[in-house]
């Protein structure tokens, strides 16, 4: 079974994490101590290019039981090509040792056949994708290639596992063959992009051990951008924020992009973040310095980031949506968070300035004071698009109730601020303009208050269109009657209240008449009797002090007509 290019290169991934955790407990059981996998590269990357290895890597999807022998086999065979220095404590490739050749192990090709390999030497040495690429793409083109030599320095084995691994890159760089030819060109050229790509090609598959002179002199961060993405795009095929969160120490050397770390002063992010500036962020997998937190424009992206793009919430369900602290810990926000917020809502509140704090989910019960929860129960009612008129009809046919609070984020509200009352909500947010059972059901202890009576007559009366001239004299002279006040449900309330006896509302009403009438008779005499006291019989009785006295009994005179004024006022008014 052939494997398209994305299943071989994580097969590739995958079976080189797995020889580089087989080389460390190897070590560990040995030697006891943890190994840098940097010692262990040669070796590692000698494995999973073992024939039989990259046989498996082109017909099969990784599976641990199935690589587990094949790749265990392999770093036994590399590992005796190699020479362990102890006093370096590390792997020495063991061609650097002279004369050092083991009894027991003979090259597939004998020392008398080095040089010239016929073609029919190297097929049976290659695994199958790879013959076929050798035969049918790179002989047809390169004819020149048929006949190749070994170095006599290199071990014939080794150089075919190179082989099959160098040839398993072009595979994936050049499938249709058309090797570009780098060895002439200088970075100090405007290289066109096509340039600069076979530059690290031709690096990456081992055609070439050098980029060209100057390649990052000139135009590094465009240069270093296309050479990156071509990495994770073309030949990993991965996507780049997660390759970022899982790097592995050697995956620059690894992927032969040491010049790249280098310019980026060894940053990974840095490094990924120039190929990719609009997905990956300052914040990822970096430690960032602290003064950028500074600017506000940087936290609001940051935490729009987050809730955003790695949360997946959409701003108008952050009401409904938990986020918690630790999801900026996870995202590598946890200085901004624990050093200008220190709390979910004072964040999301910085980052949408344009939504009310109920709207985000982040309120408590002490948040709402009167004028808080106005606003509240305001902005409800225009974002139904509802007309204020319109209300009482809502309510009746139940459009309007504490679902509808619920659907906001204010249920709390409701259930807190107004005792589960929409005439109280109503009310708070449009004072004065409706009466309580215009919206529901009145609140406790209305009926125990005799003004609350008077107003339901007064508002029947109104919506007959009868002038309130006074209630008393409506209903006796049977202007508004029971059959009046019966067309409405709070009418029919308030007879059931007065058992029927409609006038008995007015019982109240007679005595404060009375106590009117009274203290007015008394005001009226007093009056009287001041003008009696300013009479021409008073001047023989005072004498000298007349004038005085007049001038107080007028003083007096005057209050009392004041108050008998305002009394009238007020009567007038009912």
């Amino acid at each position: 079974m052939s494997l398209t290019r994305t299943a071989i290169s994580e097969n590739y991934q995958q079976a080189l994490k797995l020889a580089v955790k087989l080389m460390k407990d190897a070590i560990r059981r040995r030697s006891g101590y943890e190994a840098d996998i940097n010692d262990q590269n040669e070796i590692v990357l000698s494995a999973v290019s073992d024939v039989e290895v990259v046989g498996l890597l082109t017909s099969m999807a990784f599976d641990k039981e199935s690589y587990l022998p094949a790749i265990s086999e392999a770093l036994n065979r590399a590992g005796k090509e190699l020479f362990f220095d102890r006093h370096k404590k590390r792997f020495t490739n063991l061609e650097k040792v002279e004369n050092f050749i083991s009894a027991q192990e003979k090259p597939a090709i004998d020392d008398a056949d080095r040089g010239a390999i016929k073609f029919g030497q190297i097929l049976p040495h290659l695994s199958k994708s790879n013959a076929q690429y050798w035969k049918n793409v790179l002989i047809k083109q390169y004819p020149e290639w048929q006949n190749i030599s070994i170095p006599k320095e290199h071990n014939p084995e080794r150089w075919f596992i190179d082989l099959n691994n160098r040839l398993f890159k072009m595979r994936l760089c050049y499938p249709e063959g058309g090797i570009m030819d780098t060895s002439k060109l200088d970075g100090m050229d405007d290289l066109n992009e096509s340039q600069v790509l076979a530059g690290y090609k031709n690096i990456w598959c081992g055609i070439e051990k050098r980029y060209p002179p100057n390649f990052l002199q000139k135009d590094a961060p465009q240069r270093s951008a296309i050479i990156t993405r071509y990495l994770v795009d073309g030949i990993l095929q991965q996507n780049p924020e997660e390759l970022l969160e899982n790097l592995e120490e050697v995956f620059f050397i690894e992927h032969k992009l040491q010049n790249v770390y280098r310019y980026f002063n060894y940053s990974a992010n840095r490094a990924f973040r120039n190929a990719y500036p609009e997905i990956i962020m300052p914040w990822q997998k970096s430690r960032i310095d602290s003064f950028y937190w500074r600017e506000a424009d940087n936290r609001i992206s940051a935490v729009q980031w987050l809730v955003e793009e790695k949360l997946n919430i959409s701003p108008a369900g952050l009401r409904k949506a938990k986020i918690h602290r630790r999801d900026f810990a996870r995202y590598g926000l946890s200085y901004l968070f624990n050093r200008y917020y220190n709390s979910v809502g004072k964040a999301l509140q910085e980052a949408y300035p344009a939504y009310q704090p109920w709207q985000l989910g982040i309120v408590s019960v002490n948040y709402w004071n009167d004028e808080n929860a106005a606003i509240a129960v305001k902005s409800m009612i225009e974002s139904k698009g509802w007309a204020v008129d319109s209300l009482p009809d809502r309510v009746y046919k139940k459009e309007l109730n504490r679902r509808t609070f619920g659907e906001f984020g204010l249920a709390a509200l409701f259930e807190k601020k107004f005792g589960k009352n929409i005439f109280n909500a109503i009310d708070a947010a449009y004072p004065g303009r409706f009466r309580p059972w215009e919206l529901g059901n009145v609140p406790k202890g209305f009926w125990q208050k005799h003004s609350s009576l008077l107003s339901v007559l007064r508002w029947i009366a109104g919506r007959e269109n009868i002038q309130d001239k006074g209630l008393s004299d409506l209903i006796k002279r049977d202007v508004l009657t029971k059959q009046c006040i019966k067309k409405y449900a709070i009418g029919r309330i308030l007879l059931n209240r007065l058992k029927g006896r409609l006038h008995t509302i007015f019982n109240p009403v007679y005595a404060l008449n009375f106590h009117r009438n009274k203290t007015v008779k008394r005001l009226e005499n007093f009056i009287k009797k001041e003008r009696q006291m300013r009479s021409w019989r008073l001047i023989l009785l005072y004498g000298i002090s007349y004038p005085m006295v007049c001038r107080v009994s007028i003083e007096d005179e005057q209050r009392y007509s004041r108050m008998l004024k305002r009394m009238k006022r007020l009567e007038d008014r009912r």
